[in-house]
C-alpha cells in the first residue's frame, strides 16, 4: 500500500467518502491514516502486553518523509531498540488490525472520540482524524495482510 500504486488505491478507496462529505481528498486520506495509526496504537498494549510508553508511532500522507508516499511507523521507545515490541507488532499485525477495527466500529460516536481514535498524547493534536475513512483503510489492510 505504501508505493505509487498503493497511494492511488488508497485515494480510490476513499473517493466515495470524499464525494459524500465534500472533504478535500488529501485531508481525508491523511485523517484516515492518522485514525488507523491511533487505533492500532490503542490496540498494541492489549495484544503485545506492553505500555503505551514502550513504543512510538507516526503516520503521514504528504510531505517528503517517504518521497510523498503514505506511511505509518511503529517503533521502539528505547534508544537503540531492543525491547522486542516492534517484532511482536509485526508478527501480530493481523490481530492488531482486527482489534483496531473493533475499537473503532464498536464506538457509538459519529466522528471519533477519545474512546476510539483520539489519543491524549498525539503530537498533531488529533488533527486530522477521519473515523469512516479509517474503517475503510483497515478493511483494505486486513484483506492485504489476511
Amino acid at each position: 500500500m505504501w508505493d505509487h500504486q498503493g497511494r492511488d488505491e488508497l485515494r480510490g478507496l476513499l473517493k466515495d467518502v470524499q464525494n459524500r462529505e465534500s472533504i478535500d481528498l488529501e485531508t481525508l486520506v491523511e485523517g484516515s491514516l492518522h485514525a488507523v495509526e491511533h487505533a492500532i496504537a490503542s490496540a498494541i498494549p492489549a495484544v503485545v502486553r506492553c505500555s503505551m510508553a514502550d513504543f512510538q508511532h507516526t503516520s503521514f500522507y504528504s510531505g517528503s518523509a517517504l518521497f510523498g508516499m503514505p506511511g505509518m511507523f511503529f517503533y521502539d521507545s528505547q534508544a537503540g531498540g531492543g525491547s522486542g515490541i516492534v517484532e511482536v507488532v509485526a508478527e501480530k499485525f493481523g490481530v492488531l488490525l482486527e482489534k483496531a477495527q473493533l475499537i473503532i466500529s464498536s464506538c457509538g460516536c459519529s466522528d471519533g472520540c477519545p474512546s476510539c481514535i483520539q489519543l491524549f498524547h498525539c503530537e498533531k493534536q488529533n488533527e486530522p482524524l477521519h473515523k469512516a475513512g479509517a474503517l475503510l483503510v483497515i478493511n483494505h489492510l486486513r484483506k492485504s495482510f489476511g
